[in-house]
């Protein structure tokens, strides 16, 4: 069985390839001046110092009926963090003081009362899990004062139930990406839901974290998919009724979207699936600038035509695209399209493709085919393992992203990038690079990238520097704090800042589904 790196991202053995790492650390020795200097490699487990776990576990397994408990050492550093920049420093550096005391790996949801029950009586916090890829601090565990016992749900992986007429599918929380398209594939069914984690993050985490995926303009975000939901909190289960719409009461699926574990352990949802597609349409366009193409999207968007996916790489970001693809960079902006149908609406989404590139082109696009399409989509899935190389160069590399509506954009756009560059450069060198992911009618979402060579032993101090200026500007203005990754521990300053309003409403929610805090405390915002 694979075992998922605990230093690093994706499965142990699974690397960058090697032929473009060499390319990217010569072009890095010349616009960085990084040498064999600033080679800092990860510790060895074997070098993590583990303290004695505060739970007795023998006593936690007794209550269950099929799930395991584990105090082994991979498990509790793996289960201590995500997958953010400051999370792998601190693993590869051997800094992280506080582990998780023990990890359940659940087979039988039934048991979750009992683990939450024990976590209740002992005063022990509880951490809900699936795949572990966040990027915010969303399941950290290293702050929590507490005992705290991690709840592993990828044993919960089935597609239980599929309504083939109705076109939907219930299914168990715990289930990876690939696992749950390949079962849905047996029913002529997918999801459509590919955030760049698909391989690894789980249903019930893409929930937790309100995920989007490369498909969303078409499909929407993951809320957008959801027709019921189950979920265990410590004052029993909250589960709505499965109809495709009602007026009874509020709406209790998007209650639960972006809690991150706060409020109970979603188990199981209903999702909204689709044919599988047998046509694929998709091309790129390159513009004169950033700007020109954000204009492109949003005439297409307000064309009410909505492309499956649509990106926009900014200079730089289209840059750095073409070096990891191997294509020479002539400057401009990427826009990036891609359709899809199954055989019965083949001519309607051919029209929809043509009229869309018509607009592109229209609006100063150059038409680079379908090729560099197939080459972004290709780096698509590879992009995070390239930040496993740069760390061992103590270079600084992560990601950051937000929305806000068309009329702001492009100035939101500025003054985010005008912030994380000054304070990169006013220590040292890098560069910070963007691209839209997601379109709505009313506006997108930003997605930022950052790299800067470190000195060795602050790399975090610089990390933290570039994401506060980043998220300073951002809700200084008039972008969300997250659009996708979520709030974690990493937002939560400023995402408290954005919910002010709302807060009494969430606390209260917070509080009547867990009065005593056990469920992921920190996360999100403060009680």
């Amino acid at each position: 069985m694979k075992r998922l790196k605990w230093n690093g991202w994706g499965y142990e053995g699974e690397e960058f390839p090697q032929d473009r790492t060499k390319k990217i650390i010569e072009v890095l020795r010349s616009f960085l001046g990084i040498s064999e200097d600033d080679f800092s490699p990860s510790v060895n487990l074997e070098q993590i110092n583990l303290p004695d776990p505060k739970i007795d576990y023998q006593l936690l397994q007794r209550k269950l009926k099929v799930s395991s408990v584990s105090v082994e050492k991979y498990d509790r550093v793996l289960n201590s963090s995500g997958k953010s920049y400051k999370n792998l420093v601190r693993l590869r550096k051997g800094i992280i003081k506080k582990f998780p005391d023990a990890v359940v790996y659940v087979k039988d949801k039934n048991d979750i009362f009992e683990i939450l029950s024990f976590c209740e009586n002992e005063k022990i916090a509880c951490v809900p899990r699936g795949g572990g890829t966040s990027v915010v601090g969303g399941v950290d565990t290293e702050e929590i004062s507490s005992p705290v016992l991690v709840c592993d749900l990828t044993y919960l992986n089935k597609v239980v139930d599929v309504d083939t007429k109705s076109l939907t599918s219930r299914v168990q929380a715990g289930v990876r990406g690939p696992n749950l398209e390949e079962q849905l594939r047996n029913y002529g069914l997918a999801l459509r839901h590919y955030p760049q984690s698909f391989y690894f993050s789980t249903l019930g985490g893409w929930i937790a974290a309100r995920s989007a995926g490369h498909f969303s303009s078409r499909y929407g975000k993951i809320e957008d998919m959801i027709q019921s939901i189950e979920v265990i909190t410590p004052r029993g289960i909250v589960k709505n009724f499965d109809v495709p719409s009602t007026a009874c009461g509020p709406d209790i699926p998007r209650a639960f979207a972006g809690s991150e574990g706060i409020l109970g352990i979603i188990t199981e949802a209903v999702v909204k699936c689709h044919k599988i597609p047998t046509k694929k349409f998709s091309t790129a366009f390159v513009f004169p600038d950033f700007e020109t193409a954000c204009e492109a999207a949003r005439k297409i968007i307000h064309s009410e035509i909505f492309p499956p996916l649509l990106r926009i790489l900014d200079e730089r970001e289209h840059m750095i695209s073409s070096l990891l693809s191997g294509r020479p960079y002539e400057g401009g902006s990427l826009l990036l399209l891609g359709f899809e149908s199954d055989d019965e609406t083949e001519n309607i989404v051919r029209i929809e493709f043509e009229k869309t590139s018509q607009i592109c082109i229209k609006s100063g696009g150059k038409d680079e085919g379908k090729m560099r399409f197939e080459d972004w989509k290709k780096e698509y899935f590879e992009q995070p393992y390239l930040r496993d190389v740069l760390m061992d160069f103590c270079i600084v590399v992560d990601t950051l992203e937000t929305a806000t509506s068309w009329s702001n954009l492009i100035n939101l756009y500025r003054k985010v990038k005008e912030a994380m560059e000054q304070a990169i450069f006013s220590e040292t060198l890098g560069g910070v690079t963007c691209r839209v992911t997601h379109v709505y009618t009313t506006g997108a979402s930003l997605y930022y990238s950052f790299f800067a060579k470190a000195q060795k032993g602050k790399e975090e101090e610089l990390w933290w520097k570039i994401k506060k200026s980043a998220s300073d500007a951002i809700s200084s203005y008039g972008g969300t704090i997250s659009h996708h990754h979520g709030v974690g521990r990493d937002h939560k300053i400023w995402a408290q800042k954005e919910l002010k309003d709302s807060l009494v409403f969430l606390k209260g929610l917070k509080l009547s589904l867990d009065p005593k805090n056990i469920m992921n405390p920190g996360a999100v915002f403060d009680i």
